[in-house]
């Protein structure tokens, strides 16, 4: 880092520096277990789980059982069909 706070490099590079650190950091079980301590921490701090319920209140397909799975139905059927279309279109006649 420069004296100014700037990183002296690309967008792309300071990118592909920190994947590499953060895949380097991965494999150390420490580093890890302090990252899921400090997640933790985090989401108690901060009320998440309370945050979480007031969300919910507002949104009703949430709770009730009738919107369970609904968007893994549509999509399977969506792709059912885009299959068939793809048959009838690869058919030579």
């Amino acid at each position: 880092m420069m004296s100014d706070g700037r990183l002296n490099k690309c967008k792309a590079c300071t990118k592909a520096d920190t994947k590499h650190r953060y895949n380097l950091l991965r494999k150390d079980d420490d580093w890890v277990n302090k990252e899921r301590e400090r997640g933790r921490e985090k989401y108690k701090r901060l009320n998440y789980k309370e945050l979480q319920y007031k969300l919910n209140a507002n949104r009703p397909w949430r709770h009730n059982s009738s919107f369970k799975n609904f968007r893994k139905k549509i999509l399977d059927q969506i792709i059912l069909v885009l299959n068939c279309k793809m048959i009838f279109v690869n058919i030579d006649y």
